[in-house]
């Protein structure tokens, strides 16, 4: 339980970072799967602890996550690739 408590925290605190002034959060497509627009970058929980950015888009309409990319601007990248649109 502390474990996930830990993770939800390091979440939010790089979202207020990015948010507030530290790199620009790339902007998300909406869920190709469920249409939810509810959709972030969210940071591998293995890798909290080293300094990386290593992580995957999850939708929390669905709770769909895509592969792990080794920054947010190619899981970015990734997400909004849409064969036709």
């Amino acid at each position: 339980m502390q474990a996930i408590l830990i993770f939800v925290l390091v979440v939010l605190l790089l979202a207020a970072d990015a948010f507030i002034g530290g790199s620009r959060m790339a902007e998300l497509k909406k869920c190709p799967f469920c249409g939810s627009d509810n959709v972030a970058f969210t940071p591998d929980e293995e890798q909290l602890l080293e300094d990386t950015t290593t992580g995957f888009i999850w939708c929390h309409g669905c709770d769909f996550s895509s592969d792990s990319f080794y920054s947010e601007e190619i899981a970015a990248e990734k997400w909004n690739r849409r064969e036709k649109e």
